[in-house]
């Protein structure tokens, strides 16, 4: 039996993120800098796609939307070494990994731009909308800024980051926290016209902050980029109500700068540390776990 497996990378965003949520990107476009990563020790996202069905196993809802999506009448199976709610894009890249898997047993060609916007396709079959840049920073390996409204016209643009895996520490608090849970509450701040002035503020800041933190990683400003991660946190709070800068205190003599990653106040958080050292011994005493990864420099990868 002819089986097609996708694996593909997790993603960290360093700022931007929100700016790239429907409905609002549609109307000022999203900017996003994030990075594909590989977490040293952990498999890859995989979905795998076989022309039996086989409802056995997990993703029931995911794989539902997937076949749909991808007009596929065979099995996809999902495999993540960590739950969803982990801020590292988990659902969105494994919608992307099972469409294509789909449509490579179909024997369907596609681009990048066509994959993203059947991921984004996806999660509103599931009732879970959000931005494009989970997708797209799984698709395209290495670091680059994202600019555009929809899923299906983003340009990515390559930001180098030599030195950034070094100095930047990649930790899982333990707690998750879903980004659906908070999206009501950021398109309720777009559309109420009493907050429609706050969130066009916000909107504005996280796009410049994107902006201006690929140019600080392109320079290895470390000092200015971890003021964009504090930033970038601070914008994000009006939206979530959590923010990591007094959470995280205890990094302040360690580090430049961190913030949550995806939609915050749960998962994974980054640290900017200038004492890596310190800052990682900082972060296990308070019970975080922290990861080893490297940057990706292969975005989704075909097995047949």
């Amino acid at each position: 039996m002819r089986t097609v497996t996708v694996s593909a990378p997790y993603r960290i965003d360093l700022a931007g993120g929100w700016s790239d949520t429907s409905p609002m990107s549609e109307e000022c476009g999203g900017v996003v800098l994030n990075v594909a990563v590989e977490i040293i020790g952990r498999p890859r996202l995989i979905a795998r796609a076989s022309p039996d069905l086989d409802w056995f196993g997990g993703y029931q809802d995911l794989k539902t939307a997937v076949r749909r999506v991808a007009k596929f009448s065979g099995d996809v199976q999902f495999e993540s070494p960590f739950p969803e709610g982990t801020g590292l894009g988990i659902s969105s890249i494994l919608a992307a990994c099972g469409v294509a898997a789909c449509w490579k047993l179909q024997g369907r060609e596609w681009t990048n731009a066509e994959l993203a916007e059947a991921a984004a396709q996806v999660e509103r079959e599931m009732g879970t909308d959000g931005g494009w840049q989970d997708q797209w920073g799984a698709i395209v390996p290495g670091a680059k800024l994202l600019t555009g409204r929809t899923a299906s016209d983003v340009i990515a643009h390559p930001v180098a980051c030599e030195g950034l895996a070094e100095r930047l520490i990649l930790a899982d608090t333990g707690n998750s926290r879903l980004a659906a849970d908070i999206l009501h509450r950021v398109v309720g701040f777009y559309r109420d016209k009493a907050t429609y002035p706050i969130w066009k503020g916000v909107f504005h800041g996280l796009q410049e902050g994107a902006r201006d933190a690929s140019e600080f990683t392109i320079a290895a400003d470390w000092s200015e980029l971890g003021r964009c991660l504090i930033e970038t946190e601070r914008l994000s709070e009006t939206f979530t109500g959590a923010c990591s800068e007094d959470e995280f205190a205890f990094l302040r003599n360690t580090c430049h700068g961190w913030k949550y990653c995806g939609a915050g106040g749960g998962g994974f958080m980054i640290a900017l540390a200038h004492d890596v050292d310190g800052a990682k011994a900082a972060l296990r005493e308070h019970g975080l776990t922290v990861y080893n990864w490297r940057v990706a420099d292969e975005g989704l990868r075909v097995e047949e």
